[in-house]
């Protein structure tokens, strides 16, 4: 509700947001609402029929009236509730109403992306209680724990899920200090995990469609020796990926590496011994992150590539 106020007001949408959130505009409630309203350049020339209902409704029924003079921009919520005998309740009201609005712009989605905890909270728990008819756990159900998945997946629904528990685990932050946590190393095996192990049916794709040919060789080899039909994806050939191969060509020439192989693109590692520093339980080389940046600097200065 912040974002969209913001927006009303003229301000930026992330103003209201803490610095290094990850919230965009997007396909936000914020969003949608701003195209319910119709208010600026935002429209419902994308949309399905739920929807558009609910636009036609806050168009026409007078209980919206107030809402509609803001998203005019004929003036903000503040300046109409003091305009009202008890202002206090009045400007409750408008953001009650405004609340129940967007949770009736959740409940016409098709499809709702959000956290574990969030879906227990707010508007996405009415959505996820009453609406939503299946559940994804997406490609890091693999570190996902047990019980975050358990605020979403409820009600018997059906669930599909997807990942790699041989990459990163459930983080157990005490699952190294003994006699604190007796449940620690039952925390740290995954929804995904647990079902795979407990003999549900998994479906294990041995294709490679996201990195380039030749950057999972090594993967494949210590972590993965297991998969005997391994095999790369037409779309991870050299032809689809220029750029990977314009980089893999400026580093072997500026530090005298070993070409790779005729179809394939190495990865290429950067060490920096003696910077490692740990801070708590994480250990971090400054040192060593200073100097990928140097490189990636470098590359974009020397080459056609473009930062994103």
């Amino acid at each position: 509700m912040k974002e969209f106020l913001a927006v009303l007001n003229g301000k930026p949408a992330q103003s209201s947001l803490s610095r290094g959130s990850p919230w965009q505009m997007h396909l936000s409630v914020c969003e949608w609402t701003l195209r319910l309203v119709g208010f600026g350049h935002y429209d419902l020339s994308v949309a399905n029929e739920e929807i558009l209902e609910l636009a036609a409704e806050f168009r026409f029924k007078k209980e919206y009236e107030s809402l509609r003079c803001v998203a005019r921009g004929e003036a903000t919520l503040m300046e109409i509730a003091r305009s009202s005998r008890t202002p206090t309740e009045e400007e409750q009201i408008l953001r009650t109403q405004l609340k129940t609005l967007m949770q009736r712009v959740v409940a016409c989605a098709n499809a709702v992306c959000t956290t574990p905890y969030a879906s227990d909270e707010g508007y996405y728990k009415n959505y996820r209680k009453n609406i939503a008819n299946a559940v994804v756990l997406d490609e890091e159900a693999g570190s996902m724990t047990k019980t975050d998945a358990q605020l979403v997946w409820r009600d018997r629904m059906p669930c599909i899920m997807a990942g790699d528990p041989r990459q990163l685990p459930p983080t157990v932050m005490t699952l190294d200090e003994s006699g604190i946590n007796p449940f620690a190393a039952e925390a740290g095996v995954s929804i995904l995990e647990h079902y795979e192990v407990s003999g549900f049916p998994c479906l294990v794709r041995d294709e490679q469609l996201r990195i380039v040919h030749g950057g999972f060789d090594m993967a494949h080899s210590l972590i993965y020796p297991d998969m005997k039909d391994f095999r790369y994806g037409e779309c991870t050939k050299l032809e689809n990926h220029s750029q990977a191969v314009e980089i893999d060509e400026w580093v072997m020439k500026t530090f005298s590496l070993t070409k790779s192989p005729k179809g394939k693109v190495y990865p290429t590692f950067v060490n920096v011994p003696g910077e490692c520093t740990q801070e708590g339980s994480s250990k971090c080389n400054y040192g060593q992150n200073m100097a990928v940046s140097d490189v990636i600097l470098c590359i974009l200065r020397e080459t056609s590539i473009e930062a994103c």
